[in-house]
């Protein structure tokens, strides 16, 4: 068979040719006629320009899914873009959204580019009181994960006493040991109209499963709105 391959693969025309009709047929029908050639073994030829032509649409097929999902994750980066303001935070089942929350997350922003899928920029702010700390991230959104997925790295770090202190362990410690910034800090969120929802896990750790807490899990949901232009 190999050499048979072989020899067919010689002429380019007549294998450009296979692989355009192999391709324009629909899926369910692109095996009938070479399938049943190859069973009864009546025409090699044809079976081996069947086989590259099959091979060749199988890379392309790869191709097209994998420009969907980034046409996908570009859609909802889409979603995320823009400047979005803190709210409170839900911990231990219980939401905080008031201006004491507010307070607690140092009025928390984070301002989404909405650039390539993959490294896109974020830029995020804490502010209380006339002080005011921020820093850089790029974030990589992840499909086909059962809650919407996102990865954060750090680019650059805020000032630990212009952070928020207490109310989200994970998050506010992310920074604090400059030797682990390459590690991956998982996250997972949503967005309901102009609300979005986002739980960190530890930075390096595992990705949080839900975005409702429960008393003692030691996770805690960002609640923000997004800011009108």
């Amino acid at each position: 068979m190999s050499s048979v391959i072989a020899k067919a693969s010689l002429s380019a025309p007549v294998l450009r040719k296979s692989i355009a009709a192999f391709t324009a047929r629909p899926p369910g029908q692109r095996f009938a006629g070479e399938f049943s050639a190859m069973l009864l073994n009546k025409n090699p030829k044809t079976t081996a320009l069947f086989l590259i032509a099959a091979a060749f649409a199988t890379a392309l097929a790869a191709d097209d899914k994998d420009a969907v999902k980034e046409e996908d994750l570009s859609k909802d980066l889409g979603k995320l873009k823009g400047v979005w303001v803190c709210l409170g935070y839900e911990r231990d089942g219980e939401e905080f959204l008031n201006r004491t929350a507010r307070d607690a997350m140092w009025n928390e922003t984070l301002w989404f580019h909405a650039g390539p899928p993959k490294d896109d920029p974020l830029n995020l702010s804490w502010e209380k009181k006339g002080k005011q700390t921020s820093a850089a991230a790029v974030i990589t959104l992840r499909p086909a994960t059962k809650l919407q997925a996102i990865d954060l790295t750090w680019r650059s770090i805020p000032a630990r006493d212009l952070m928020p202190k207490g109310i989200d362990p994970a998050w506010e410690q992310a920074t604090w040991d400059e030797t682990k910034l390459d590690s991956v800090q998982r996250g997972v969120y949503s967005i309901e109209g102009d609300r979005l929802r986002l739980c960190w896990g530890e930075l390096g750790g595992a990705r949080p499963t839900s975005l409702k807490t429960k008393r003692g899990d030691k996770r805690t949901v960002h609640v923000y709105e997004r800011k009108k232009e």
